[in-house]
């Protein structure tokens, strides 16, 4: 009888936690398509709010799993940050204009949070990491062709108009750049099947015509220090290897560049006199005399200047949301990265070369912010969201198998 009694309590037990298992399972897979989603619908023309909606609709199907809520999600900085914006937008010096960047938080937040999930591991990394290479080597098509077919980049046609919201200038293209270390971790992995190998391989080689063709300097910088760092993360041994991808990259740039004339070698060689980035920072220094601690709200530097952002993306959080919001961002980038580099030092396999992606993906963004981006750009937010999501999740995973 009491055999029968515990015989039935186990049963009832191991049913439980295979309807756990199950709905897991099933909020994973909502998880990533609605990840995935959204990411190729902000890329897409006339989408309205369809992918915004289906991110929300993810999140709370997630948020019935109460693990989610306890994620190993960097509350503290991320907080403050959050704290700081507010306050810089109340006290702003032109508040309506500030709230206009406030709904850009609202999908960085649901992506970090649906990247965090305990549903979506490993696999949802690599699945949106697959994704992500398709949607670069689709922007960087339609922008290639788009740009070649109207005769090149020139001071007349500035405007990439190529049809997708995300890319307006030619330095958005530097989205691309940032993100290729997702495509060149897939490339490594010997685990990869061929066709996402080869995914991989064309979505870099589009990325790096893209630049050349939309004449990015700041692009090209990215995606050499990304990519630079990725090959030194991954391979114990990797000065040689790292010096050998520079070459080729130099030598792919400067081929690309002469196919077309050589526009993007004019360019670097002009005297940016009157233009440059220096005399822009300097000009706008003064501004934060104003409100050194809040900063003169969100979205306003184009009210002290000619330029619509200060081309710093540092320099325009100190100027829009003050030292408090200066030292928020700071603390929560630095923090992504040292939660990065623990995972890596202990991970193998997949986990590791998605760990070596994501840190390089985070230089290329620190260093590409310190000369051109800024968080008026939606993609500027959801990368950094997007990325915060992948350090948690793998922070998750090694925690996991250190239990």
């Amino acid at each position: 009888m009491y055999l029968s009694e515990a015989s039935h309590a186990a049963v009832v037990s191991k049913t439980r936690d295979n309807r756990i298992v199950a709905r897991g399972g099933l909020s994973g897979v909502i998880a990533v398509s609605a990840v995935i989603v959204y990411l190729a619908g902000i890329a897409l023309p006339g989408t309205g709010e369809a992918p915004l909606v289906a991110l929300a609709l993810a999140a709370i199907v997630c948020a019935r799993d109460r693990r989610t809520l306890y994620a190993a999600i960097p509350w503290r900085p991320l907080g403050l940050f959050l704290a700081a914006t507010a306050l810089s937008t109340a006290t702003s010096i032109d508040v309506s204009r500030s709230l206009r960047l406030i709904p850009s938080l609202l999908p960085g937040l649901l992506l970090l949070f649906l990247i965090s999930a305990p549903s979506f591991g490993v696999r949802g990394l690599r699945i949106t990491c697959i994704a992500l290479s398709a949607i670069v080597l689709g922007l960087a098509g339609t922008v290639s062709i788009h740009v070649l077919l109207r005769g090149g980049l020139t001071s007349s046609t500035l405007p990439l108009d190529a049809g997708t919201p995300l890319l307006i200038v030619p330095n958005d293209t530097t989205m691309l750049a940032v993100l290729a270390p997702f495509s060149a971790c897939l490339f490594s992995m010997r685990s990869a099947g061929t066709a996402t190998r080869v995914l991989a391989g064309v979505s870099l080689a589009g990325t790096v015509l893209t630049a050349v063709v939309a004449q990015s300097r700041t692009a090209l910088v990215t995606l050499a220090v990304g990519l630079t760092i990725l090959v030194l993360l991954l391979n114990r041994n990797g000065t040689r290897k790292a010096l050998g991808l520079l070459t080729l990259l130099a030598v792919a740039v400067i081929a690309a560049d002469g196919m077309l004339g050589f526009p993007l070698a004019s360019k670097s060689a002009e005297y940016w006199a009157g233009n440059g980035r220096l005399q822009l920072w300097s000009a706008a220094l003064p501004m934060f005399g104003e409100a050194p601690v809040l900063g003169t709200g969100p979205h306003t530097f184009a009210l002290y200047s000619d330029f619509r952002w200060a081309h710093n993306l540092y320099l325009e959080l100190l100027l829009e949301r003050g030292l408090l919001g200066l030292a928020a961002f700071t603390w929560l980038l630095t923090a992504a990265i040292g939660a990065a580099v623990t995972v890596l030092r202990r991970a193998t396999g997949q986990t590791r070369a998605l760990c070596a992606g994501v840190l390089a993906a985070l230089a290329g963004f620190a260093t590409a912010s310190l000369v051109e981006l800024t968080l008026s750009r939606l993609w500027a937010v959801v990368v950094v969201f997007l990325l915060l999501g992948f350090v948690v999740q793998l922070s998750r995973r090694g925690e996991e198998s250190d239990a």
